[in-house]
């Protein structure tokens, strides 16, 4: 039974197809004229509109047919304006059609810019035309995304939805939106594929590169971001690759592309690929120079700055910029306040000693279109110049010192904690001088410190940045620590304790018998260990005792 309704839904498709006329054909003809304000129309020669049943569109101006049907519909650059029918979709024989209303080309050579163009929303329709090998819709104005029953089109070779003002007076782009459909991917047989100069933003799939009989590939002019699909340099077939972007009418200066250009060796030679406008550095440029055509015009670049909070003499920081390509062939030309101060061959760094707004320009022996230019960096303040910082064990705690030989915008210093080196904790606060260019020292004491104690020093400007010092270490009197009795019976006590400790007890072989955290006065208990010498280890301090049970 299961065969039998198959076999009927075979039939009635197949019938349903071969079923259609030329009359139908006529009849979906006549629907474009009049839908497209076809007596407008640049030619419209032969086309008998309404006419009657039994009328041959074949000798229509535009129009070729074979074997009793339209196979193909070329009304291109012939000023067609308003909407695409749905009845388009019974055309089901078209092998070819071009409704291409962009820039022309008239007898004599010169370009022709039409007026006109095709509007609305791309009909899913044309997702019927199962035998189309040619389909341009190119320079129309087409709004909503692209269809993803295009994708059903898999005789396409040549496919062509990009878009050219056709008058001066309108937007550079066209209306299409949204990703390109991964229905498209199906499209294996086609070596044209155009959709440059529309809205389409998201990222280049990677399915392009699987339809490897592409020869053409223009999607330039668009808002892709993310990265070059790596394995489209894999098309040995492709001749040209356009990825440009132009930012006029755009809310972005510079396009969304970026990473590194992926290999291109396997293009043929003469290939030529275009990705000027984005935002790309000198990654990749270099190995694949013999490929791109154009690269100029790329994005700012980021300019970083490490200020430290040192312990050594001197004062200022370190600006940098990462451009890619191979250091050795880049020039970095450093400006101060407009004023080139310092070039520099492979060296991305530039000390930055002094106030002032900085940018660098930076170009390649190899990838000489390109120069790349960084975000301008105002250094407003230098920072606080640290000379010493040391502690030292005292009566009343762990007395910290700490002395500047210069201070800008300093709103003061944090003094941190740790036990470990590792978790630190605020334990106190002392204000800068704000602007100061003498000498100055600083203390702090800490009344509990740890046996063993990690410190470091937090400087606060005032305008919320912030940078750490070395961290330093100070270790209590080693007599201030002492186990009691000793010998011990069934537990011992850790004189000198003011909190909670970790205490760590090993046998003579250096085995840890047991580990616990005691509070001041509070016993060890011992019963559980075997009779003999161990080392009782608290805090940094280790200390020997005899158990006798």
């Amino acid at each position: 039974m299961k065969h039998y309704y198959f076999l009927l839904a075979l039939v009635l498709s197949v019938s349903t197809s071969f079923a259609q006329t030329l009359e139908d054909d006529r009849l979906a003809l006549v629907a474009l004229y009049n839908s497209t304000d076809g007596v407008n129309w640049y030619n419209n020669t032969g086309w008998t509109v309404p006419g009657s049943p039994g009328d041959n569109p074949c000798g229509w101006y535009g129009v070729t047919c074979e074997a009793g049907r339209v196979t193909g519909l070329n009304l291109s650059t012939n000023m067609l304006a308003g909407t695409l029918p749905f009845d388009l979709g019974n055309l089901s024989a078209l092998k070819i059609l071009d409704l291409d209303q962009g820039i022309g080309v008239m007898e004599n050579g010169d370009l022709e810019v039409h007026t006109g163009g095709i509007g609305g929303a791309l009909p899913a329709i044309i997702g019927n035309l199962i035998n189309l090998e040619h389909l341009d819709l190119g320079g129309n104005f087409f709004t909503g995304s692209i269809p993803a029953n295009i994708g059903n089109l898999v005789k396409l070779r040549y496919l062509d939805i990009s878009y050219i003002p056709i008058d001066s007076g309108f937007d550079p782009y066209g209306l299409l939106t949204g990703v390109i459909p991964d229905e498209l991917g199906s499209l294996l047989n086609l070596t044209h594929l155009d959709l440059h100069s529309q809205n389409l933003n998201g990222a280049i799939p990677l399915w392009i590169a699987n339809i490897l009989g592409l020869e053409y590939l223009n999607l330039s002019y668009n808002d892709f971001n993310g990265v070059i699909p790596p394995n489209l340099g894999k098309l040995s077939k492709l001749l040209f690759l356009d990825l440009s972007f132009w930012s006029y009418f755009r809310e972005h200066e510079f396009g969304l592309l970026s990473g590194a250009i992926p290999d291109l060796s396997d293009l043929p030679t003469s290939a030529n690929v275009y990705v000027y406008g984005n935002s790309f550095t000198f990654n990749g440029m270099e190995t694949n120079i013999s490929r791109l055509e154009s690269y100029y015009n790329q994005a700012k670049i980021p300019m970083y700055g490490y200020f430290p909070l040192s312990s050594s003499s001197g004062q200022g920081g370190m600006l940098f910029v990462e451009a890619g390509g191979t250091l050795a062939n880049n020039t970095y030309k450093w400006f101060k306040n407009g004023v080139l101060v310092a070039t520099n061959i492979g060296n991305p760094y530039f000390n930055a000693d002094e106030l002032g707004t900085f940018r660098v320009e930076v170009t390649n022996s190899i990838a000489t279109q390109l120069k790349l230019v960084s975000d301008d960096y105002t250094v407003s303040s230098l920072p606080v110049t640290l000379t010493t910082f040391s502690g030292k064990t005292s009566s009343e705690g762990n007395l910290l010192t700490w002395k500047t030989t210069s201070e800008t915008n300093n709103k003061g210093f944090q003094i941190e904690r740790s036990a470990d080196a590792k978790t630190f904790e605020n334990i106190g606060f002392v204000d800068g001088m704000g602007d100061n260019r003498g000498d100055k020292t600083y203390t702090f004491l800490d009344a509990k410190p740890y046996f063993k104690t990690y410190y470091r020093l937090k400087q606060l400007d005032w305008d919320g940045k912030s940078e750490y010092s070395r961290i330093i270490t100070v270790k209590q009197d080693k007599t201030k620590l002492s186990v009691y009795p000793n010998p011990a019976k069934s537990e011992f006590f850790v004189s000198g304790l003011d909190r909670e400790e970790a205490v760590e007890i090993r046998n003579s072989e250096g085995r840890v018998m047991l580990e616990q955290k005691v509070n001041p006065a509070q016993p060890v208990r011992t019963d559980k260990l075997l009779n003999g010498l161990y080392l009782i280890k608290v805090g940094g301090e280790t200390r020997k005792i005899v158990i006798q049970n």
